[in-house]
């Protein structure tokens, strides 16, 4: 994968008293066809164990979206791995899988990268759906804050540029 932002091609290889077995994992369909392929052919014996990411529908919750500001997409499941991109507040992200805290997600502009698991509100596919039938609003300034109440006294989040916010209502100058 010559840009692995926007592809998983993950494998290991390991030897069990003679027998070579090839673990590997890929949102990579076709990929991951042709790879077992050409393997067996040459390796008839190789034992081959593979997760087809993009294959994990049949979960409940295949989807997501971003639930702060600003969501840091990582190259691997820490902290300290490089930010492959950013997504604002109400982006939708496609999971392609949990593990230990931190989600590895696809973006609509197609970058595959590693979410803290709390930036992000699970979906199913068919609550994803449903949001077309909801209004939204793109916050327009360069900061702001979302409040618990119209009194403005407990903040709930931060807001920046661009962030997508569903709108339920409206209270004098401000949405609900």
């Amino acid at each position: 994968v010559p840009d692995k932002r926007i592809a998983v091609w993950n494998y290991e290889i390991s030897d069990n008293n003679g027998i070579l077995r090839l673990k590997i994992e890929s949102d990579k369909a076709s990929g991951l066809e042709n790879l077992e392929q050409q393997m067996k052919r040459h390796f008839p014996k190789l034992k081959i164990d593979k997760t087809n990411l993009s294959d994990l529908d049949e979960k409940d919750y295949t989807y997501g979206l971003i639930n702060i500001s600003a969501g840091n997409i990582r190259k691997g499941p820490k902290h300290w791995n490089e930010l492959v991109t950013q997504e604002l507040m109400g982006t939708p992200v496609k999971i392609l899988k949990i593990e230990d805290g931190w989600m590895l997600v696809k973006t609509p502009n197609g970058y595959i990268g590693w979410i803290d698991s709390p930036a992000v509100s699970l979906r199913t596919q068919k609550q994803m759906e449903s949001l077309s039938d909801q209004a939204f609003g793109i916050f327009i300034r360069q900061f702001g804050q979302v409040f618990k109440n119209n009194g403005k006294t407990e903040v709930v989040s931060d807001l920046v540029l661009a962030d997508i916010i569903r709108i339920t209502g409206k209270i004098n100058t401000m949405y609900k």
